[in-house]
């Protein structure tokens, strides 16, 4: 096991060395893949969890937002970030990691029935497991800063001053 850990390790490393490069005939396969495995409506249900996740935190801080909020920051994500954009990224990042051959083998494995599964769940795994980051994270995060020296423990503690002795006494 010790062995197979390190081969990986080493060929991980290897190919992080390498450039990347991606041919037309890598980035065709790519986008044909990519376009089965998130086909626009699952696009669509990632980015209304992703949206839903980002109003329910605003929400919580106390954010006081409209009645369309939802609708709109839906708009607005698609507006930075279109099903065509998030496809040609995806598949400019598997075009540069896969040769055409790999590419074929992954397509295939989506094409099986547990590769199906994989398919139709990852929207909905994806979305639980955002949720369950969301929640974690600023429940955690605020120790980890502060272990890390990056927001301070608590504001320091102010002295009090003993009074001054009142004139013409002695004690």
């Amino acid at each position: 096991m010790r062995k197979i850990i390190l081969h990986l390790a080493l060929a991980s490393l290897t190919l992080l060395s390498l450039p990347a490069w991606a041919g037309e005939k890598e980035r065709a396969a790519a986008i044909e893949l990519v376009k089965m495995v998130v086909p626009h409506d699952t696009y669509d249900q990632m980015m209304q969890q992703m949206t839903e996740a980002m109003s329910q935190q605003f929400r919580a801080a106390g954010e006081k937002l409209p009645a369309d909020f939802d609708k709109k920051i839906q708009a607005a994500v698609n507006d930075v970030m279109s099903y065509d954009d998030v496809l040609g990224w995806t598949a400019d990042i598997y075009a540069e990691r896969f040769t055409v051959d790999e590419l074929k083998e992954i397509e295939k494995f989506y094409k099986t029935a547990v590769g199906k599964k994989v398919m139709k769940l990852l929207p909905e795994l994806s979305g639980e497991i955002g949720k369950k980051i969301a929640a974690i994270l600023p429940e955690r995060m605020p120790a980890a800063l502060k272990k890390h020296g990056l927001m301070p423990d608590e504001d320091p503690p102010v002295e009090e001053k003993a009074p001054a002795p009142a004139k013409g006494k002695k004690r």
